[in-house]
C-alpha cells in the first residue's frame, strides 16, 4: 500500500515537473564568418520555476583536440553535445549581429519527458560526441532525428525534389563570390544529388520551416515562431561575380602570351597556370581519397585540375612536345564533355580550362603558328 502511494506521488511530481519545462527549437540567422555562412540550429530548455535557461548545442568541438587542424581537414573531428546558459549564447550571437528565432515545441509531459531522456542519454561521455558530416549529421539533423524518434513527428506529403544539395546551398553563398566559388569547387558529384524535404533539413531554416509544418498525432508540433534577437547585420552583395572576371582575365592573358610573348614569358605563364591546375587536382585527390567528407568524393573538377600535367614541365625541359599534344587533345575532350558531366562545375572554370587549351594548343604547335 505504502509502495502505491509513494508510487503515485512519484508520477505526479514527474508530471509536474514536465508541466513546467518549456522545450523550443532556436534557429539561428546565418554570420559573416565562414563557419557561420549556413546559420545554426539549437535546443531551449526553459525551467521557469527555477529560473534557469539552458541552451543544448550539438555544433560544438574542443580546439584543443590532438593533431586539431589534421582531424578537422580529413574529417575525423569529433563534435559534441554542450549545454551552455541561455545569456553567453544570447550574447555570442548579439555581439556576431545575428538573429534568433524561437519556435516553442508543443509537447505533452510525457513527450516532454522523452525529449529531457534523450538529452540526459546523449550526455553521457559514450554518447555525447559524434562523427560531423556536413549534409548527414550535424547540430540541425541531429534535432530533427530526435523528433523522429522520440515524438514521431510526421511530414505533409511532399512533391518529387528538384533541388539539389548544391541548389540549395546556393543563396548562403551568393553574396560571398570567391567563398561561393571555393566551395563549389571542393564539393563533388554527391553535392549534386536531389535532397528531399528530410535531406534539406541539414540547413537550419529548412528545419525551421518544415518542423514547423510537421504534426505530432494530430496538432503541429511547433507553435508560432517569435524573434527573441533581429538580426542587426546585412550582408554586403557583391558588385560583381569576382572569380568569373578573374578567369577570363587568364584566358585573356593566355591569347596575349601566345601571340606576343618570348619564350621566357610564356615559361613563366605556364608555370603558373598549369602549376594552379596541378596543386587543384592534388588537393581534389587528397579530398576524395583521403578524408571522411564524403561530399568531397568524386570531384569531376580533376577534369580540368589534374595532377597528371606534372608530367608537362619535365617534357618542357626536355624540348618535347608529345605531352602538349596529349595535353591539348585531352582538353578538347574535356571541354566537349563539359556541360554533359554528372556534377555541375563552376562556370569560371571553364574559362581557366579555355585558357589551358590555348597555351597547350600553342606549345603543341597546333594553335597559333608563327
Amino acid at each position: 500500500m505504502r509502495f502505491k502511494i509513494f508510487l503515485f506521488f512519484f508520477i505526479f511530481a514527474q508530471a509536474s515537473y514536465a508541466n513546467q519545462v518549456i522545450i523550443s527549437l532556436l534557429t539561428c540567422s546565418p554570420g559573416s564568418e565562414i563557419y557561420s555562412t549556413y546559420g545554426h540550429s539549437a535546443l531551449l530548455i526553459e525551467y521557469p520555476s527555477l529560473r534557469k535557461k539552458v541552451v543544448y548545442n550539438y555544433g560544438t568541438f574542443d580546439f584543443n583536440t590532438p593533431n586539431f587542424a589534421v582531424k578537422f581537414i580529413k574529417g575525423d573531428l569529433l563534435y559534441k553535445l554542450s549545454p551552455e546558459p541561455y545569456a553567453g549564447f544570447i550574447h555570442e550571437y548579439q555581439l556576431q549581429g545575428r538573429g534568433i528565432i524561437q519556435q516553442e515545441l508543443d509537447l505533452t509531459d510525457a513527450q516532454k519527458n522523452k525529449v529531457l531522456a534523450f538529452l540526459s542519454k546523449n550526455m553521457k561521455p559514450e554518447n555525447r560526441t559524434y562523427l560531423y558530416d556536413f549534409f548527414f549529421d550535424n547540430c540541425s539533423t541531429r534535432i530533427r532525428d530526435l523528433c523522429e524518434s522520440e515524438l514521431g513527428v510526421t511530414y505533409p506529403p511532399s512533391t518529387q525534389s528538384t533541388k539539389s544539395f548544391r541548389t540549395l546551398l546556393k543563396p548562403y553563398l551568393s553574396d560571398t563570390p570567391w567563398y561561393h566559388f571555393g566551395t563549389n569547387l571542393i564539393l563533388g558529384k554527391p553535392t549534386d544529388d536531389l535532397a528531399d524535404n528530410r535531406m534539406e533539413m541539414f540547413l537550419p531554416d529548412y528545419l525551421s520551416a518544415n518542423l514547423a509544418k510537421a504534426k505530432v498525432g494530430n496538432k503541429l508540433l511547433l507553435k508560432p515562431s517569435k524573434e527573441i534577437l533581429p538580426r542587426a547585420t546585412e550582408m554586403e552583395p557583391a558588385s560583381f561575380n569576382g572569380p568569373i572576371f578573374t578567369m577570363i582575365g587568364i584566358l585573356f592573358l593566355s591569347l596575349m602570351v601566345s601571340f606576343k610573348s618570348n619564350f621566357f614569358w610564356q615559361g613563366v605563364f605556364d608555370t603558373l597556370l598549369f602549376g594552379s591546375a596541378i596543386l587543384s587536382g592534388l588537393l581534389f585527390t587528397f579530398m576524395w581519397t583521403s578524408t571522411q567528407h564524403e561530399v568531397c568524393h568524386q570531384n569531376f573538377n580533376l577534369l580540368w585540375g589534374n595532377p597528371l600535367f606534372l608530367i608537362l614541365p619535365i617534357f618542357a625541359a626536355l624540348k618535347l612536345k608529345g605531352a602538349w599534344k596529349v595535353a591539348f587533345y585531352y582538353l578538347i575532350i574535356g571541354l566537349l564533355l563539359w556541360f554533359l558531366l554528372p556534377q555541375k562545375l563552376p562556370l569560371a572554370m571553364l574559362f581557366f580550362t579555355l585558357a589551358l587549351f590555348v597555351r597547350a594548343g600553342h606549345r603543341s604547335g597546333f594553335l597559333f603558328k608563327k
